[in-house]
């Protein structure tokens, strides 16, 4: 029954959770191990048991658009299995998006990534649709796509409308005062001068200034809050991918005070709502993390390594226990981030393997008259390379 296809699908999500937090391989059975096979949960890794349960409430979601269209089929009950299809979906796609960014699959990621923000827009879920949106915009950075980032980005502005500060189009941005530049007669809103040219702004949203007993909708949203933070920090990433160094860094900056004036407004707003306070900050602390980890990888991958450097020690963990159990791939992201920084500094020993290089007999051909010529095989000398046919 569609009762029963929700219980499966939230029992294989909840062990795809479990197996991912417990951080232990699962244990293979053996031949004559009876239980392993009536149990298949227990073999089974959490990417496996996410595949299954986003296949279930797939299925579920395709009875559901059949059972609206038919009148014969209508009830009282697709109220409330439509509400938990929807929950377990949304919960499942970021679910499978945090696997898929553990093991570095960019295609499979950008499909799940769709397949969400596909859920949210036939659904009118407009913040939800700004999360999957942001993801999309992440996915193209992982790709080196800055253009179709800003696209993705451009369309979270849209969303948000009125929210955000409306930018002036006709204002530059400068980081330093004394860089001016010459205006040319009879135009002064001309943009042809470098290094001065004109750039869309970073919106930042307005509820930031409001007071800090303010009670409105935007103010108490935890949901809006984070779709800000995670909003400026990737434009700001896609600048400095473009090439905007200068821009870049004048939106990191922004960002940092955004971060620093929604952090009293979502504790504030948990108060409001009764939330647990612990729970609430710890979720502020784990999106201010993921920030930060990616403004340090976005100043190593240009090449400055000392800002890298600095900015990754700016990240430290209050609650590292906690945090590991919920969510570890962020701790391995900051331990390899911080690691590999370290190496940078380092001069790399020459490897073992290249320097016994003569045992398997490859130093004579690594030459311009034998590269890509022969194979050469270990302690064999290679074999004369046959003509091939020429048309």
């Amino acid at each position: 029954t569609d009762k029963a296809l929700l219980v499966s699908a939230e029992a294989y999500h909840l062990a795809s959770v479990l197996r991912y937090r417990s951080r232990k391989a699962p244990i293979l059975p053996k031949e004559d191990d009876l239980s392993a096979v009536a149990c298949p949960i227990s073999s089974m890794g959490p990417i496996e048991l996410a595949m299954e349960a986003f296949k279930i409430i797939d299925a579920c979601a395709h009875y559901l658009n059949e059972d609206k269209k038919l009148a014969c089929r209508q009830n009282p009950r697709i109220f409330w299995q439509e509400g938990k299809i929807s929950e377990l979906t949304l919960e499942m796609a970021h679910h499978l998006i945090l696997l898929h960014t553990h093991i570095g699959a960019p295609s499979e990621l950008r499909a799940y990534v769709k397949w969400g923000l596909k859920f949210c827009q036939t659904s009118c879920l407009p913040l939800h649709t700004c999360l999957f949106l942001i993801e999309l915009a992440k996915t193209n950075l992982l790709c080196d796509d800055d253009a179709q980032a800003f696209v993705q980005l451009n369309g979270v502005q849209d969303i948000l409308g009125d929210i955000l500060v409306q930018g002036d189009k006709n204002k530059l941005r400068r980081v330093e005062d004394e860089e001016r530049f010459v205006e040319m007669p009879g135009n002064n809103n001309l943009r042809s001068a470098s290094p001065d040219l004109f750039r869309i702004q970073l919106r930042t949203p307005k509820f930031i200034d409001d007071t800090d007993s303010c009670e409105c909708t935007a103010c108490t949203s935890q949901l809006l809050c984070s779709i800000c933070l995670k909003f400026v920090n990737t434009w700001s990433r896609a600048l400095r991918m473009a090439g905007e160094v200068r821009a870049s860094k004048l939106a990191f900056k922004t960002a940092n005070q955004v971060t620093q004036k929604l952090e009293k407004k979502w504790l504030d707003g948990a108060k409001m709502l009764d939330l647990d306070l612990k729970d609430t900050s710890l979720t502020f602390q784990e999106i201010s993390m993921e920030n930060l980890l990616y403004e340090a990888e976005s100043c190593g991958f240009t090449g400055d390594f000392q800002q890298a450097k600095q900015i990754a020690e700016r990240i430290s963990v209050t609650n590292e226990a906690r945090l590991a159990n919920l969510n570890p791939t962020l701790i391995f992201r900051i331990l390899e981030l911080k690691s590999s920084l370290e190496y940078m500094d380092k001069k790399p020993a020459v490897d073992s393997v290249t320097a016994a290089l003569n045992k398997l007999t490859v130093n004579k051909y690594l030459t311009a008259q034998h590269q890509g010529q022969s194979t050469p095989v270990c302690d064999r000398p290679a074999k004369a390379v046959a003509n091939a046919p020429v048309k």
